[in-house]
């Protein structure tokens, strides 16, 4: 893949490679805002189903392990590590999205 093609890829999805753990959090939580934040762990092959939140965003922070991500039908392919830092992928609500682990994987998940 090119750079330009990554480049509108990561514009598509709303995914931005963070420095730290700290950077994400403060992106996906504003001050004084009231959001739900939910720690997950897959093993390699676990999934979650493809759904909807017709009434927030989601915020997904993954802090380690390599993933796909289906969101509105197209499918994209990441790893984190603590070298890289963790990823932040925006979803809008009514897009329907999906999440598998290829290696164990570790995230969070904040919405509202």
């Amino acid at each position: 893949m090119s750079q330009s093609d990554e480049e509108e890829e990561r514009k598509m999805l709303n995914l931005m490679q963070c420095a730290s753990l700290e950077m994400a959090l403060n992106l996906a939580l504003p001050v004084d805002k009231e959001k739900v934040a939910v720690r997950h762990r897959l093993l390699a092959g676990e999934e979650i189903d493809a759904h909807v939140h017709d009434d927030v965003d989601e915020h997904v922070i993954v802090i380690h392990g390599q993933f796909v991500i289906t969101i509105d039908g197209k499918r994209y392919s990441r790893e984190c590590s603590k070298l890289d830092g963790p990823a932040l992928i925006a979803i809008k609500k009514g897009l329907e999205h999906s999440f598998k682990a290829i290696t164990p994987t570790r995230y969070l998940v904040i919405r509202g």
